[in-house]
């Protein structure tokens, strides 16, 4: 089974979901849970503060999981085309020095 680019289309609608989601929870002005707001914080940080936190926490390493194997894979990919013209490139070479 040929490997094309849909897996990195696949890791980067993925990545789409959990950005949609964590910009919602920083960008929201409002608990998304409010029961949230009612427990007591370890730290004393505010709840919507917290939230924010998350979700920007959310944000940047969340989408370093889906980001950097979609990168990793679009490397390869694009690797390999090249790999393949150069090995002809290289076996036409050699098929005119002899």
């Amino acid at each position: 089974m040929k490997s094309g680019p849909k897996p990195p289309v696949a890791l980067l609608t993925s990545d789409f979901v959990n950005t949609s989601l964590s910009a919602f929870l920083c960008f929201s002005g409002r608990l998304f849970y409010p029961s949230y707001g009612v427990i007591e914080r370890p730290f004393g940080i505010d709840a919507l503060k917290d939230q924010i936190a998350a979700g920007a926490f959310m944000w940047v390493f969340g989408s370093l999981v889906f980001l950097v194997p979609a990168i990793y894979l679009t490397t390869r990919f694009l690797a390999n085309g090249r790999l393949i013209s150069e090995k002809t490139g290289l076996e036409r070479t050699r098929a005119l020095a002899q």
